[in-house]
């Protein structure tokens, strides 16, 4: 795969999905549009991409090496708790202490100051994705303290690769 975008989106005319012995209208789905370095090869049966624990079946090919998958029951994808394991866990950082500025692409992104207020079920759009294979999206997050003269950025790499940096405070 050389690229991944997904989008959810909304149909003004249904689109129609066979499920069994029904046929039934789909207003809305999340779009999984994948790049690839060579063509899928033909076989009787269409490509599988399995998203989590999800297997996206329903597919069509858009151009060249590429690939729309639908999720139409998209609700089915979400973040999966790793039983037992605290580090894993959600983690809240204390918001009135730190300061945090995420950069995208050389572009300064907004984040939301009331992150504990979003409602991460019905939009659960994140800026970094961190995918299974190790690839990530490229990314520099500083971590400051408004009362401290120094940061630390965070710096991550496609192919997976971090790196800490420490500005503006002395040696220890």
């Amino acid at each position: 795969m050389i690229r991944v975008e997904s989008v959810r989106r909304s149909y003004e005319k249904p689109r129609y999905r066979v499920r069994g012995p029904e046929v039934e209208e789909v207003h809305e789905a999340v779009e999984v549009t994948i790049e690839t370095s060579a063509p899928f090869p033909q076989r009787a049966l269409g490509p599988v991409l399995l998203v989590g624990r999800v297997e996206l079946s329903e597919s069509e090919r858009i151009g060249p090496n590429r690939y729309r998958f639908y999720a139409y029951d998209y609700k089915q994808l979400k973040w999966l708790q790793v039983a037992g394991d605290r580090l894993l866990d959600e983690h809240a950082l204390p918001s009135k202490q730190l300061d945090l500025a995420l950069e995208l692409d050389g572009k300064d992104v907004r984040l939301e100051k009331a992150f504990a207020t979003i409602d991460r079920e019905k939009d659960p759009a994140p800026q970094v994705m961190i995918l299974s294979s190790g690839e990530l999206t490229p990314f520099k997050l500083d971590v400051s303290r408004s009362s401290l003269p120094g940061r630390y950025s965070l710096t991550g790499e496609l192919n997976g690769k971090l790196a800490v940096a420490e500005n503006g405070y002395a040696s220890r």
